[in-house]
């Protein structure tokens, strides 16, 4: 299934069932990775960095977040 076909199915579950998506996908993509586990189920465990990943998410959609400046863009870019 392409992510256009999911998206419409992502869009209409809750928020409880979005967030067990996304925990779900994360400990995924760790395993892919050989991430250590324990620290996957840290961060997802941590109500204080899922409330900063939700935030983050928030301020990103509505365009609000950090804008770094054209000479942080280039640092950042000239890698």
């Amino acid at each position: 299934m392409s992510y256009t076909e999911c998206m419409p199915l992502v869009k209409q579950l809750n928020y409880s069932e979005k967030l067990k998506l996304a925990q779900w996908l994360i400990q995924l993509i760790a395993q892919e990775e050989g991430v250590d586990s324990d620290e996957t189920d840290f961060v997802l465990k941590n109500s204080v960095l899922m409330s900063q990943i939700e935030l983050s998410k928030q301020t990103h959609q509505n365009r609000q977040g950090y804008k770094p400046t054209v000479e942080q863009l280039n640092e950042i870019l000239s890698f």
